[in-house]
This record gives C-alpha cells, sequence and structure tokens, in this order.
C-alpha cells in the first residue's frame, strides 16, 4: 500500500512538473486520493487546448504537420500525458514503464494519435499506427533524460513529497512549489 501511494505520488508529481517546465501551466489540482479507476489525477486544462487546436483534422487526409507549431504541440501534448509514468519509473526504481496505473496516459495519447496519424493495417488485418508509434518512442527517450536534470528531479521530489503528505495539491500549492 506505501509503495503503491509513492508510486503514485512521483506519477503525478510527473505529470505536474512535466507540464509545467513544457507548457508554463500549472494544473487545477492534484491529487493522490485513491478511486476505483485511478490512483491520482491532475485535473487541468492543458490537452483541451491541443484538442482544440486538432477539430477539422481529418487523418485520412493527414499527410504532416502543417506547421512546426502543430508538431511541437503534438510533441509537447504527448510528452506531458507520458511524464507520469516515465517518472514513476525513474524515481521508483522500475525497469520499464508500468503498465498499472498509465491506461488512461495511454488512452489519451492514443485517442489525440489517432485524429492525427494515418492507420496502418498488417497483412492479417491489425491496425497499427507506425507514425505515431514513432513519436511515442521519441518522447519516452527524450523524457528519460529530461526528468533526471537536477532542476526537474528535484522538482518532482518536491511535489511527490508534498503529495505524499497532503493527499492533495491546489494550484496556489503548486506554484509555490513549482517556483524557479
Amino acid at each position: 500500500m506505501k509503495k503503491e501511494r509513492i508510486r503514485a505520488a512521483h506519477h503525478e508529481a510527473g505529470h505536474c512538473v512535466v507540464g509545467y517546465l513544457l507548457t508554463k501551466k500549472i494544473p487545477n489540482e492534484v491529487n493522490i486520493i485513491k478511486t476505483k479507476e485511478r490512483l491520482g489525477m491532475n485535473k487541468s486544462d492543458n490537452s483541451r487546448s491541443f484538442k482544440k487546436m486538432l477539430d477539422g483534422i481529418d487523418n485520412y487526409e493527414f499527410t504532416g504537420f502543417e506547421t512546426e507549431y502543430q508538431f511541437v504541440a503534438a510533441f509537447k501534448t504527448i510528452c506531458c500525458m507520458l511524464g507520469g509514468g516515465v517518472a514513476e519509473m525513474m524515481y521508483c526504481g522500475l525497469k520499464r514503464l508500468p503498465k498499472n496505473g498509465m491506461a488512461g496516459d495511454y488512452e489519451s495519447v492514443f485517442e489525440i494519435g489517432h485524429r492525427i496519424f494515418p492507420v496502418r493495417f498488417t497483412k492479417t488485418g491489425t491496425a497499427y499506427y507506425p507514425a505515431l508509434e514513432s513519436l511515442i518512442e521519441t518522447c519516452i527517450h527524450f523524457l528519460k533524460g529530461f526528468v533526471q536534470g537536477i532542476d526537474v528531479g528535484n522538482k518532482i521530489t518536491v511535489i511527490a513529497n508534498a503529495l505524499l503528505e497532503k493527499e492533495k495539491l491546489k494550484r496556489r500549492e503548486l506554484k509555490d512549489l513549482l517556483k524557479d
């Protein structure tokens, strides 16, 4: 039970810190209050702005990002979504990304990815998304180095410890903890 809370705290801290450093947006709330569906949550508007930007993009016509801004937005959004799992892996001594606790993160990544990347099919008819899978691998590779940085690691540790102490942090508290 204690291990689960520590992992959840680092996971949610990872989402929070990566999101803040990549987008300069602070979540409205971060918590590690266990429910039937999840071990914690970041309440934020970060992914909504990206989804809004994607309105009107039809994945059957998608041939590439029209602007560098669209690529950077996709990269940052996916990094924010996967940042929790990478932080959990790096700070809780895991050898690979956790499967438990990341289902919602992967679901969000694929929800966005399916809208912008073309689908391919194997000879047996199985759908796959090579461009999305490549971007996910790039994001994970970037995040492994990013979350090990001294400043990033310190922020993740501070937020995780505060979550373990209080279970819930509001925007005002997060703002104070994330200060440079």
